[in-house]
């Protein structure tokens, strides 16, 4: 077991860049949480990755970090679209006459 004292901490290894890449992933998370066309409820990953290779005399190690963020992209959106007469319509033609407004009624001589 390695018992003395540890110089190296989360803010210093990786010239400092640790807390910089961090920030930068959680932006990303933010942003997305508050991106009205992602699915509020889905949950965000954040990962910091060290992999720390030593030496073969075991005398060093180099460490290399990675951060990634993994977040949901756009929600499905869908909606109908109608064909009639060699032409595609977003509302269906056919109900135009449902709602088309009656002229006003003329009212009766007396």
């Amino acid at each position: 077991m390695f018992d003395g004292p540890v110089d190296a901490n989360i803010g210093n290894i990786c010239n400092g860049s640790v807390p910089e890449r961090f920030e930068h992933e959680m932006k990303k998370i933010l942003a997305n949480i508050a991106d009205v066309n992602t699915d509020p409820e889905a949950k965000r990953c954040l990962t910091l990755e060290f992999k720390i290779a030593p030496s073969p005399d075991r005398k060093s190690a180099v460490i290399t970090f990675g951060c990634k963020s993994k977040i949901p992209g756009a929600t499905a959106v869908s909606s109908s679209i109608f064909f009639a007469k060699g032409q595609a319509y977003t509302e269906d033609p056919r109900q135009a006459a449902l709602f088309a407004k009656e002229a006003p009624a003329t009212p009766k001589a007396q």
